[in-house]
This record gives structure tokens, sequence and C-alpha cells, in this order.
């Protein structure tokens, strides 16, 4: 990459990008990546407990629902055209 070291040497040096603005701005870079994988953790976990909670609450409900249609031939007219 000459034309890139070339054109760095065109820059003034008082505008050129220094090492501790690069290591900065990934330092900055890092901590947003890092929290927006917690706050992305955080609400999924949340969202999981609440689905697997409700699975486990309504799952008794279902089974026996199924048991008695299952076990009674109840014949479920399921046609919804009129």
């Amino acid at each position: 990459m000459v034309g890139g070291a070339t054109a760095l040497k065109l820059v003034k040096p008082k505008n050129r990008s220094q090492a501790t603005n690069i290591q900065a701005a990934s330092t900055w870079g890092v901590a947003a990546f890092t929290t927006a994988v917690w706050l992305i953790q955080l609400f999924l976990h949340r969202f999981v407990s609440v689905m697997i909670g409700t699975i486990v609450c309504f799952f008794p409900v279902v089974v026996n629902f199924l048991d008695y249609i299952l076990c009674n031939d109840v014949d479920l007219d399921l046609d919804f055209a009129t």
C-alpha cells in the first residue's frame, strides 16, 4: 500500500489519526458491542423464561384436552367455511 502511505504523508501531522485516538475508538466500540450483547441476552433470558412459564402452565390443560378428545371419540367439525 504505497499509495496509502504517500497519501498519509500529505496530511498535516496535526490532522493525522493518532494511535491514542484509534485505541479510544476501538475501546468504545468494544464497550458498545459488549453492552449490546448484554442487553440482548437479558431480554432473551426474560422472554424465554416467560415463554417456558406459559408452556409449563398450560401443558396439563393441553394434555387433558387431547386426552379427552382421543379417549371419548369426539368429532370436531373444524370446517369453518359458511
